[in-house]
């Protein structure tokens, strides 16, 4: 009951986002009236070495993370999951499950993308559904892409927030292939810390920073693999006692777009 409860919420905040996305959309001015409309869809698989949120890591061992999305007239509908096939540290029940809206606009060289997601976490009783919004910000300065992302979570851990900032740029890029590198810093704030790191006490605004490594390697038309690495190091010291002083996650995503 408590879980259809939230379920309605979402679906009610989700209502809102879309309806106030489109009115925005249609106040714009810079959009062709024969533009036409843009319809994709596409499934995607991504097997990697560990699990890694915002700086903590949940699972380490052998892990799926399919998702499929839609994007129509710069929406983009989504869902993703975690599942654990096999864990490490015995945490094979640490699975997850997210529904997502996302709505892109640019307006000059500013793209901005308000989003709404809604998470549940099967087989975890101590772990309740909740719901984010976020916002992200990205402009492209000498080559490269700055962006941010601000989470504010508007459900079961209201005033929970957390972010990034980051640099990310193309380093090689051919017609099937492109690799391309991202820099990127966290933070959070007590909120977010009391409830997902257990800390009462103040600590570093800051709790990492991360390296990462794509490769986008088209197959065909419409089928690609993505091999990626990823490096993050711990700066607070309560969350290098539960992630460690650094973390590496290696994966293998295999898709397929339309």
């Amino acid at each position: 009951m408590v879980i259809h409860f939230y379920t309605r919420i979402f679906l009610k905040i989700l209502f809102l986002f879309f309806i106030s996305s489109r009115l925005f959309a249609d106040d714009s001015t810079d959009v062709n009236d024969d533009e036409s409309i843009n319809f994709s869809y596409g499934i995607e698989n991504d097997f990697v070495s560990q699990y890694i949120w915002r700086g903590v890591s949940y699972n380490e061992g052998n892990i799926s993370q399919p998702s499929f999305w839609i994007e129509y007239s710069g929406f983009t509908f989504y869902t993703w999951a975690s599942i654990t096939v096999n864990d490490k540290n015995g945490n094979s029940k640490n699975n997850e499950v997210d529904f997502a809206a996302q709505y892109s606009h640019q307006f000059e060289d500013l793209n901005i993308e308000p989003s709404i997601a809604y998470y549940i976490y099967p087989n975890q009783i101590d772990a309740p559904p909740t719901a984010e919004a976020n916002l992200k910000l990205a402009y492209p300065v000498f080559g490269f892409e700055i962006y941010s992302n601000v989470c504010l979570d508007i459900l079961e851990y209201s005033g929970s927030l957390s972010g990034d900032f980051g640099f990310k740029k193309s380093i090689f890029e051919n017609d099937y292939m492109n690799i391309a590198l991202d820099l990127n810093t966290g933070w959070a704030n007590k909120k977010f810390c009391e409830i997902y790191i257990d800390m009462n006490d103040d600590m570093e605004t800051f709790h990492f920073f991360s390296c990462s490594l794509a490769m986008d390697y088209y197959l065909s038309e419409n089928i690609y693999i993505k091999p990626h690495i990823e490096y993050y190091y711990i700066f607070s010291p309560l969350l290098k006692s539960i992630s460690g002083n650094n973390l590496t996650n290696l994966g293998l995503a295999v898709g397929v777009e339309f």
